[in-house]
């Protein structure tokens, strides 16, 4: 059995953080560098082979959580066109720090 080829993906991030600064001084440098998030993502994917959205979201999720002072994470993957009758299909999840570990 030869390997599938690659299916596009579609990403919705929400990060749970205090934006009272950022929003007060109106800096980049004050919040979330959402450049950095994405290249975050995009290193997490195209690191391994994925069978399932499921296991992508965990290791996204874990990842961004890893690499940036959120306390939260909502992470919706979906796949385009994967079932003929649906426009996507896919899941969404919630993390907290520290919270939701796989055993």
């Amino acid at each position: 059995m030869g390997k599938k080829a690659k299916q596009p993906l579609e990403f919705d991030i929400c990060l749970g953080f205090d934006i009272r600064r950022a929003a007060a001084t109106d800096n980049c440098a004050d919040t979330i560098d959402y450049d950095e998030v994405a290249e975050v993502l995009i290193r997490v994917v195209q690191s391994a082979h994925f069978e399932l959205i499921e296991r992508i979201a965990e290791e996204v999720t874990q990842a961004i959580l890893e690499c940036f002072p959120i306390e939260w994470i909502e992470l919706e993957v979906r796949k385009p066109r994967a079932i003929p009758a649906a426009k996507t299909t896919g899941v969404r999840i919630k993390r907290q720090r520290g919270i939701h570990a796989v055993a």
